[in-house]
Formats: structure tokens, sequence, C-alpha cells
């Protein structure tokens, strides 16, 4: 931890890799989770530093390093994406789906919200200006 505030913790690691936690969702030992900054990444101006959009223009090596830096970072095994459109749609993700890494135009569909309750499936949203929500049922183990 190397910063804090009421309920969240700020983590900043190597090349500056910023990443932002909530307390509450700690006590849970079947999830993981991090909303992280722009900062720590490969990707060059404008798109400085940890893009994760394929659909921006960037280099899509720096994107693909990206998106193995927040891997890592995760201890993920497998990332999933999708193609987000400001809609309504929403994807449940199953144990066949394997989209790790894909590039978006390989994602399973379009959508805004990703759901899953199987182990090992990093959901990610990518947000510029609008504000994610992550709901988690400890019961079920749905993400």
């Amino acid at each position: 931890m190397n910063g804090t505030h009421s309920d969240i913790y700020f983590d900043v690691g190597l090349n500056h890799l910023t990443s932002l936690h909530f307390k509450y969702l700690e006590k849970f030992t079947t999830i993981s989770h991090a909303i992280f900054t722009r900062k720590g990444g490969l990707s060059k101006e404008p798109y400085l530093s940890l893009n994760t959009s394929f659909s921006v223009g960037d280099n899509p090596e720096q994107v693909e390093g990206n998106r193995q830096i927040i891997k890592e970072k995760m201890a993920a095994p497998e990332l999933v994406f999708c193609r987000q459109d400001h809609g309504i749609e929403v994807q449940i993700v199953p144990v066949s789906l394997c989209v790790q890494d894909k590039k978006e135009d390989n994602a399973p569909s379009i959508a805004d919200a990703l759901v899953t309750n199987v182990p090992g499936k990093f959901l990610v949203i990518q947000v510029a200006d609008c504000q994610p929500v992550m709901v988690y049922d400890p019961k079920r183990n749905v993400v």
C-alpha cells in the first residue's frame, strides 16, 4: 500500500503502474479487483501510457504489452474484454469463452457489462469519462 484515502488504497509499482483497490472488496478472497490509471504502460503520446484499447489508433504491440502488464499485476490466467458501445447489452462469460488478450475485434460481443461465476476469468471494462460499477454476490460467487 502506497497511499490510502478512506476505503480506497493506491498501489504504485514498477514504472509508476498505479492501481486503486477497495478495502471492502479485499475481504473476499475468491475475487481480485483493481482500477488502473493511465500510468505504467508502454504506449506513447497521445495514448500515454497504459492504453488497453485497440480501437483508438495506438500501436497494437504496445496495447498487447499493456494488457500483459495488467495480466501480470493481477496474476490473471485470463483477461476478458468486450467491445463497449455505451449500450445496455450484458455478456455472460461462460467457461468455454476463450478471448484471452485478443484484440477487441475478436471479443465475444458488443456489451457494456460482463458477468461470470467462472474462476480465473478476469473481466475488464475500459473507461474514460464513464463510471464503472462492480457488483459481487459472495453467496453465488458471481461478479
